[in-house]
């Protein structure tokens, strides 16, 4: 690369900085989609980690009520 082909690149790149610390960053709706997904498959784990944990406290309530 040659330095004006540099400098213009750099010159770019900072508007488009500026843009984006003006505007917000813009996301397509397939990152949109992807965040969602992703989002969705934490949760899922969430929930099922819950319903262990209740499940193994009212064994617990059950074991204790016996005694």
């Amino acid at each position: 690369m040659r330095l004006p082909e540099i400098a213009e690149r750099s010159v770019k790149v900072l508007e488009q900085l500026e843009t984006m610390t003006r505007e917000g960053i813009r996301l397509s709706p397939e990152s949109i989609a992807a965040m969602g997904r992703s989002e969705g498959r934490k949760n899922r784990w969430r929930t099922v980690a819950l319903w262990i944990i209740a499940a193994t406290f009212i064994g617990i309530l059950i074991a204790v009520r016996n005694l």
